[in-house]
């Protein structure tokens, strides 16, 4: 079967980021089926305007357009909308399609896969990896009506013309169908981490850790540094808990709030408080497996209540308790499981006390980490995730 999928932001194993496109592209490929990606070249400047990749057997069409983290909200919009059009433009370029699949953010990445199956009766599947527009319009980055109505009809046409929706949590789930959209239509298939990666990896080079950090109980944040994202709050607790100088704060990527963060730690002398570039996926589990926990931190938003982001994944996969700091599927999840606590949203308070907690008490921070990795093993093994998504997109065909 010959499969469309496209991804603005597809992310190989040697990069930064969330790599679950590759790895289903990947279990896909070894299943015989033909893939091609369409998708963005985000920062390669030298790469021509299209460029065509085989990247461990997938076909890779990587189409110029910038877009970071660090971008503001207009550019951004301005970046989806202008992958949009050119995505379009090669999806009817490309001769043969069993069927097309369209993983989002941005929402605007629907748009090729609903005309493919508008006007050549494509099958067209879904995939919900956050509740846009929701998302921008709570946070209140989303403000224009015209904009704001545009995105709900798109939204509302991508869930009915598309033959299957898979959503990556309950909460997602529950969410489309709150939209009128039939139970049966939705699948969840879950985010997921190549366990593999914690099984081989090496033990990072000595010298990673300045020797005032390796003795030290280490709280480590790998992902985006954007408004959603509440990083101040980790700067809250850091500032609570100056005077214990065994504890570090250790924040790892990039975003548009990461510069005003680093001033911020500066300026409140905050030298418990450590960041660090991206790291790509291939690399990223050993530094967390030197650490001792893992902060899911999001800000204050109840839209954020289905949010089950790919870090809590790689998190549990090397053996880290998680801190949470907001309402939801997640944080049920980690109270079931006792693989972490739950910390007040914007209480900088109980977010230290649970820190220090955890730090004075080695018995119960070993027994979360086995919870943890037991939980990693039991419900979020990609591989298994992967066959599942395999089997659920082809059956989509018959």
């Amino acid at each position: 079967m010959k499969i469309l999928y496209i991804h603005q932001y597809f992310i190989t194993q040697n990069e930064s980021g969330g790599n679950r496109s590759y790895y289903f592209a990947k279990k896909l490929i070894d299943k015989g089926h033909e893939v091609t990606v369409l998708t963005s070249n985000m920062k390669n400047e030298n790469w021509k305007n299209v460029e065509r990749k085989n990247i461990d057997g997938i076909d890779v069409i990587y189409i110029k357009n910038r877009y970071s983290n660090s971008m503001t909200f207009s550019r951004r919009l301005f970046s989806f909308f202008r992958f949009m059009i050119l995505s379009t433009i090669w999806v009817f370029k490309i001769k043969e399609t069993d069927i097309v699949f369209c993983t989002s953010t941005p929402l605007t990445v629907g748009i090729p896969g609903l005309l493919l199956k508008k006007i050549r009766k494509v099958p067209f599947v879904f995939e919900v990896r956050d509740l846009w527009p929701d998302t921008p319009i709570e946070m209140g980055v989303l403000t224009n009506r015209l904009v704001i109505r545009v995105a709900k009809y798109f939204e509302k046409s991508f869930y009915k013309n598309s033959k299957k929706i898979i959503a990556i949590s309950d909460g997602i789930k529950e969410g489309i169908i709150k939209k009128g959209i039939p139970e049966n239509k939705v699948e969840v298939v879950r985010i997921g981490v190549n366990l593999s990666l914690t099984n081989e990896s090496k033990i990072i080079d000595d010298d990673f850790w300045d020797d005032g950090l390796k003795s030290k109980f280490k709280c480590i944040y790998a992902g985006a540094h954007g408004i959603a994202n509440g990083l101040i709050h980790v700067l809250n607790a850091a500032e609570k808990l100056l005077d214990n100088k065994e504890i570090a704060f250790i924040l790892v990527g990039e975003g548009m709030q990461k510069n005003s963060l680093i001033r911020e730690a500066k300026n409140r002398k905050l030298d418990n408080v450590f960041f660090i570039d991206p790291v790509p996926k291939n690399k990223i589990h050993s530094i967390l497996e030197s650490c001792d926990i893992g902060l899911m931190i999001l800000e204050n938003y109840s839209i954020f209540k289905t949010a089950l982001p790919n870090k809590f994944s790689d998190y549990i996969s090397c053996s880290l308790p998680v801190i949470v700091n907001f309402e939801g599927e997640l944080k049920k999840l980690v109270n079931k499981t006792d693989c972490g606590v739950f910390v007040k949203p914007g209480d900088p308070d109980d977010f230290a006390s649970k820190v220090k907690l955890l730090k004075d008490d080695s018995n119960e921070v070993n027994q979360k980490k086995s919870n943890a990795r037991k939980l990693a093993e039991n419900e979020f093994d990609l591989e298994k995730i992967s066959n599942n998504f395999v089997d659920l997109l082809v059956n989509q065909n018959k």
